[in-house]
């Protein structure tokens, strides 16, 4: 070989091997979701990646993650790597509960980094708990996740100040979160604006240590306390608690161990307080307090003047009472029984890609224009005598009339744009506009290329999975590819397929939170249900087309004119507009934890915040806006309120009801008469325990169950605390009024009244043979009402 050519090869040699040279190294990329031992399907997860570039050019780079559940790719972008540069970043991606999930790199479509990360998921069927947590030694909470007796079964997860989320989204989809020993001094404002915004959004928090109490002084966290902490005090109220909780106190002989040595006894750190106005205390007795709690947003806070764990620890006999406690006053209503609020947030959005359609206000205007006109005409001809031309004048101007609403409706088909965006997001507002949970649903008229903008804060989420008990929705999947322009991001390469909708949810934190700088809605309870008084509007709600009252019960229009909101007799028609409907029905669906009021408008002012999508060829495209701000209502009532309202009593199937089964997304189903022979046909109706007394005047429970063949009836009986069972003394129509003043049937821990439904087989049914025709049975109403009171 000659010399000319040996250089020549080696020349290629060294080519080729800078080519290799030239490929990006992927450091390391990671999926993370909870913390690093506890991951909750369907919620807000992490994927970080570290990339570095040894070529002296630009690089680019292509990120994908799919899953193994059959979405085609979660999340794709596009990383531009500079010249001899390292570059790491971070997105927050929707994760569903498939485990398995495939990590990509692409460099000029070749895989240069290949990975199969496997995240084991919670079952949403948990009771989900969340503790931040840095200095306290956290101890028992396994004795509670093997507990058969609490109503829920439990699951823990800790997170410290190094890993505490900057997001609402990673609290999603928690039961509760806890503040125990938490070092609030190291976290981020990011980091406790999260717990916030997760309270504002639905969430339950919990103040598990009255350290923690006196260190939200001060913080973003403070304005969800519902007391002002004072200091603290040692005090030895250890058979107080015993007392309050039915655990045994220490005897005086058990001072001593058997070797003569002293026991010492159990001192609690309590907490002295001052409440805050409206705020009224869960746990209390002989006139001290020991629970707070107060409602912020849509969700709750409980704030504990002792430290449970630490009292649980103590005594192993606290455990049961205090996590029965716990768990009933937070709120949680289990996933099979909880309404899906996806399946109506997506019904809601096909409705707004309806054609529009004319409300009544406008078509009783059309009629009566008509009238009027035809009255003129008519009354003219009549003084005229010329009552041929009034009639051949009334049947042209009908005939003008009906053409001009052909064209019109004509018109509306014509137009209507290529590519639809409806966009519904539904923020909390606590003093000024807080976080917001935000739906987009896209549908082309064909098929088409698009491209949508927002900006890089946004947590982009895919469609949700419905659930296993769901009917499969043929939504198309969105695979979000995501590419970077400057401090935004967008998301490219969309194809619609003609006429299949394609569903997006994000989620954005709040810009600022503080307390209320308005009067907030106050609620008067009645026995016919709460009633709001007139609450004049912030400026920024001014132009709110609809508001509605929502409680346990759903939702009720009310009147809003004039600048103020008002709960009129005048409101109480059915509404005849069945966009408004849809979106009723869906904030009916969102959880809540207490009575709020909903601001609806559509086209919000904020427009900036909403999705844009840019289709291709220059397609027409429309975007229709709905705004809904949640607001929370105070109750105003007595020390000791003669009623609680079926509106705040929260209905829940017991975990040992056979009527479990049967109760799924918040529908009672279908259920064959022979099918309940002998079953436990129980139902608890939680009342608020700030609003409880143990043995109350009178109890109200409204019953009507459909059953066709009336082959069997239903009468409810009411359990007593001692087992005794009561029935009815009276009845008017569906509602059944049972007498129980002098009776305890509350506990001050559980605040349930346990309803038992008798299945009595009537007449009809007594000679039943086999081939007979088989009935069936369905709950319509169920609910409760106390009179604590006459």
């Amino acid at each position: 070989m000659s010399l000319k050519k040996t250089h020549l090869l080696l020349l290629l040699l060294a080519a080729i091997c800078m080519e290799a040279l030239a490929v990006p190294i992927v450091r390391v990329v990671t999926v993370q979701q909870g913390n690093s031992t506890f991951n909750i399907g369907n919620s807000v997860g992490r994927l970080e990646w570290q990339m570095e570039n040894p070529d002296a050019t630009p690089e680019l780079v292509t990120l994908k993650l799919s899953s193994e559940s059959g979405t085609p790719f979660i999340y794709s972008r596009e990383i531009r790597l500079p010249a001899k540069a390292s570059v790491q970043g971070v997105a927050h991606l929707y994760l569903n509960d498939s485990g398995r999930y495939k990590v990509e790199c692409l460099h000029k479509g070749k895989p240069i980094y290949k990975e199969s990360p496997m995240l084991p998921v919670k079952s949403l069927h948990h009771f989900c708990i969340g503790i931040l947590n840095d200095k306290y030694d956290l101890r028992g909470y396994s004795k509670v996740q093997k507990m058969k007796e609490l109503p829920y079964r439990a699951a823990f997860s800790s997170f410290r100040a190094a890993n505490a989320p900057e997001h609402w989204g990673y609290y999603g989809a928690l039961s509760m979160l806890v503040l125990l020993g938490a070092d609030l001094e190291n976290y981020s404002t990011p980091q406790m604006s999260a717990i916030v915004d997760f309270v504002a959004m639905g969430g339950t928090l919990l103040v598990g240590m009255p350290e923690t109490a006196l260190k939200m002084k001060g913080t973003v966290l403070e304005q969800l306390l519902p007391f002002e902490p004072v200091s603290l005090r040692q005090s030895e109220t250890y058979s107080n608690l015993a007392r309050l909780f039915g655990v045994k106190p220490w005897k005086e002989s058990q001072d001593f161990d058997g070797d003569g040595k002293q026991i010492a006894r159990p001192v609690n750190v309590m907490l002295n307080v001052l409440p805050q106005k409206g705020c009224r205390p869960i746990l209390s007795q002989n006139g001290i307090a020991y629970a707070y709690t107060r409602y912020f947003g849509r969700g709750k806070v409980i704030a504990c003047t002792f430290n449970p764990f630490e009292l649980c620890a103590m005594d192993e006999r606290f455990t049961l009472p205090v996590w029965k406690f716990i768990m009933y006053n937070s709120g949680y209503i289990p996933a099979n029984q909880a309404v899906y609020d996806t399946k109506k947030v997506n019904d809601t959005l096909q409705m707004l890609h309806g054609y529009s359609i004319p409300s009544a206000g406008f078509v009783g205007g059309l009629l009566l224009v008509y009238i009027i006109v035809v009255i003129c005409i008519m009354t003219v001809a009549l003084l005229t005598k010329h009552q041929t031309w009034g009639w051949l004048a009334s049947c042209a101007f009908g005939i003008v009339l009906t053409v001009f609403i052909m064209a019109r409706a004509s018109g509306i088909a014509d137009s209507k744009a290529v590519l639809s965006t409806a966009n519904v997001a539904v923020s909390a507002w606590t003093g000024g506009r807080g976080a917001s949970q935000n739906n987009s649903l896209m549908l082309a008229s064909k098929d088409v290329q698009a491209q949508a903008r927002v900006s890089s804060e946004h947590v982009f989420l895919r469609p949700q999975q419905p659930r296993s008990f769901m009917v499969r929705s043929n939504m198309a999947q969105v695979g979000n590819w995501i590419a970077e322009e400057g401090q935004s991001a967008y998301l490219e390469k969309l194809s619609f397929q003609k006429m299949r909708p394609r569903s997006l949810l994000w989620l954005i934190s709040t810009e600022k939170a503080g307390q209320p700088l308005y009067e907030m809605p106050v609620l008067d309870m009645r026995e016919e249900g709460l009633r709001l008084r007139d609450w004049k509007l912030p400026e920024e709600f001014r132009t709110g087309r609809r508001a509605l009252l929502v409680t346990n019960q759903g939702t009720r229009t009310l009147d809003i004119s004039g600048g103020f909101v008002r709960d009129t007799a005048m409101t109480q028609h059915l509404e005849a507009d069945t966009v408004l409907l849809s979106v009723s029905n869906y904030i009916a669906a969102l959880p809540k934890k207490g009575p709020c009021l909903a601001l609806v408008r559509p086209n919000p002012p904020d427009k900036e915040c909403l999705l844009r999508p840019s289709p291709a060829n220059d397609e027409s495209c429309g975007v229709y806006d709905y705004d809904i701000v949640m607001v929370q209502a105070e109750v105003a009532c007595d020390e000791e309120p003669k009623v609680v309202s079926s509106d705040i009593i929260q209905m829940q199937v017991s975990q040992d009801s056979s009527l479990r089964t049967l109760y799924n997304d918040g529908e009672w189903m279908q259920v064959p008469t022979t099918n309940m022979n002998g079953g436990n046909l129980c139902m608890l109706f939680h009342v608020p325990p700030e609003y409880a007394v143990e043995a109350p005047a009178e109890v109200r429970v409204d019953l009507n169950v459909l059953a066709p063949g009336n082959d069997v009836k239903f009468e409810p009986v009411i359990k007593a605390c001692n087992g005794k069972k009561l029935n009815y003394s009276s009845r008017k129509g569906n509602t059944y009024i049972f007498q129980t003043e002098g009776t305890k049937i509350l506990s001050p821990i559980e605040s349930n009244i346990e309803v038992l439904l008798n299945m009595i087989r009537t007449q009809n049914n007594m000679g039943a043979v086999g081939g007979a025709r088989t009935n069936y049975w369905k709950i319509t109403e169920l609910s409760a009402t106390v009179i604590n009171k006459k």
